[in-house]
């Protein structure tokens, strides 16, 4: 399965999402045959983010990219139910704060209120499993300053771009990129 998610790797970095869409199929598909949970867990999460990538290449409002984000949410509804099962809360975090992406990406491309609402769910699932786990995902801030953006609550998303500015800040094992991130975000995100 490494193989097959290395070449995906390498296919996305290249934009040929549909090559790297390909390999990470095959990268599942290796990994149900006999790795860990975790592995195939990792694996699907990353086949997920794969279909994701793949759609950026469909027309806007087309039903060609409905049904294909309407198949990745079915694909991360699945999987996240099956890593709460098995208990892997890591991934469950991770593949919500996914799903909460896609149904937003389709709520602003269908300009679909339900799919807010939907998107909304994912995030709070993920944000409670965060806290029942101690887990953190980073996607998980980005998420919930977007939402704040979203329904113009900018004092909000002004405060969790700063606070997660100043947690990066105060860590010593982040990393000078991520840093530059947090604080160009930081500096869009009052503008």
């Amino acid at each position: 399965g490494s193989l097959y998610q290395s070449l995906r790797g390498a296919y996305t970095n290249i934009g040929d999402f549909d090559k790297a869409l390909s390999y990470a199929e095959q990268a599942l598909i290796v990994s149900l045959e006999g790795a860990t949970y975790t592995n195939i867990s990792d694996a699907a999460f990353i086949l997920a983010v794969s279909k994701k990538d793949r759609g950026h290449k469909l027309p806007n409002r087309s039903p060609l990219i409905r049904l294909w984000l309407s198949n990745t949410i079915t694909f991360l509804s699945v999987w996240i139910s099956v890593d709460r099962l098995m208990g892997y809360h890591q991934q469950e975090v991770d593949k919500c704060c996914l799903l909460a992406f896609v149904e937003n990406k389709m709520a602003h491309i269908f300009e679909d209120e339900e799919a807010f609402k939907r998107s909304d769910q994912w995030l709070h699932t993920a944000q409670e499993s965060c806290n029942s786990y101690r887990i953190t995902a980073k996607q998980l801030i980005e998420l919930e300053i977007a939402r704040a953006t979203r329904i113009h609550d900018f004092d909000l998303a002004v405060t969790l771009t700063f606070d997660h500015l100043r947690s990066l800040q105060a860590d010593p094992l982040t990393t000078p990129f991520d840093l530059a991130q947090a604080t160009i975000a930081a500096s869009m995100t009052t503008r």
